[in-house]
């Protein structure tokens, strides 16, 4: 039921799939699987204290476990910004473990181990990585390091990405 409020955020920002939940799933799994194993091992060295009914509903809460886990490595193709274009990328309707492992790309990586990729075989850019997006805001900071150095001051500032990171001698 904890879970449910984060599924539906993620709905709503029409994500794929939740890296929080792929790692509370792989947590809980590890969790499950840590309890299968003692309650096993309890039942063996102590038939008398343990009772088969905790073995049973442990090894059915950890087939259920499972079956969550393998379907949340599936991503979600019912969602709407997954109507895409199939020239679009695949990394936007690939889920987080495909994500983590670059499964996204074995489709080109087969292609370009075949024959050579030729124009046709890539895939469009993702709107976060066409420079139309970063354009503005690149020039934005390139004039205000112009000023800087026009100034006499010979920091860098890398601001994109960490605004208190500075680079160069000071003057």
């Amino acid at each position: 039921l904890l879970t449910l409020p984060l599924i539906r955020l993620e709905h709503r920002k029409h994500a794929v799939s939740s890296p929080v939940l792929f790692i509370f799933w792989l947590l809980l799994f590890v969790c499950d699987c840590l309890l299968v194993y003692h309650a096993g091992f309890c039942r063996l060295q102590y038939p008398e204290l343990s009772s088969e009914f905790q073995l049973v509903s442990l090894s059915c809460q950890l087939a259920l476990t499972v079956c969550q886990l393998l379907l949340h490595c599936v991503p979600d193709y019912s969602r709407l910004a997954l109507r895409q274009a199939p020239s679009s990328s695949p990394e936007q309707r690939a889920s987080f473990p495909m994500r983590l492992t670059y499964w996204w790309a074995f489709p080109m990586m087969l292609t370009g181990w075949r024959r050579p990729l030729t124009a046709a075989d890539m895939f469009d850019l993702g709107a976060a990585n066409r420079v139309a997006t970063s354009e503005a805001r690149f020039d934005l900071l390139w004039l205000q390091e112009r000023r800087r150095f026009a100034d006499g001051q010979r920091w860098v500032r890398i601001e994109a990405f960490r605004p208190d990171l500075k680079l160069g001698s000071g003057s």
